[in-house]
């Protein structure tokens, strides 16, 4: 994560074009965490709406890298016996040959406040209470994550609440 930060603050970090199933992709990243959510006794879903041009060109890897982060903060933040799904759906896009892939993530984890989510995306940023000093993490995966979707030209929103969850939803033009 580290050398992440590095390139993209350095400008080093390029992106790819190259084909991949966009569904296959979410897919794949949901049974990533799968073992994760399973050994907390937390419920995983994913909802797949049809896609109408499920092959797209993008940097596979970086957008796998933005979907297990979100998700697997997503499983580290909710409490045993919660949930957290994912839905996946594609948009028109008023960019010529282009569509919009959204990625939305929702969890029953425990959210978070108001002056957390203005820090959310710094680097080295952390919730600091009682709760949360037993996870472990750098307080990179969310900076990182939001960088990542800028030099897509994407788009991430977060909506949350202590102790309801947060729904964080990543879109991104691929061709």
């Amino acid at each position: 994560e580290v050398l992440d930060m590095s390139k993209i603050e350095s400008g080093k970090l390029s992106m790819k074009e190259e084909p991949f199933n966009f569904a296959e992709l979410a897919a794949d990243a949901v049974e990533l965490v799968r073992s994760q959510s399973d050994a907390n006794n937390i419920k995983l879903e994913i909802n797949m709406r049809v896609l109408k041009n499920e092959k797209v060109l993008g940097d596979r890897r970086r957008i796998s890298q933005v979907c297990i982060s979100i998700l697997g903060n997503a499983v580290k933040y909710t409490p045993e016996g919660g949930k957290v799904s994912v839905e996946v759906e594609q948009e028109e896009s008023s960019r010529g040959g282009y569509q919009r892939y959204i990625f939305r993530c929702t969890d029953t984890g425990i959210g978070m406040n108001r002056e957390f989510l203005k820090k959310l995306f710094l680097p080295f940023e952390r919730v600091q209470d009682s709760e949360n000093s037993r996870i472990s993490g750098t307080g990179l995966g969310m900076a990182i994550t939001k960088n990542l979707v800028d030099l897509m030209n994407g788009e991430i929103e977060v909506e949350s609440e202590p102790g309801k969850g947060s729904v964080f939803t990543v879109t991104i033009p691929l061709k």
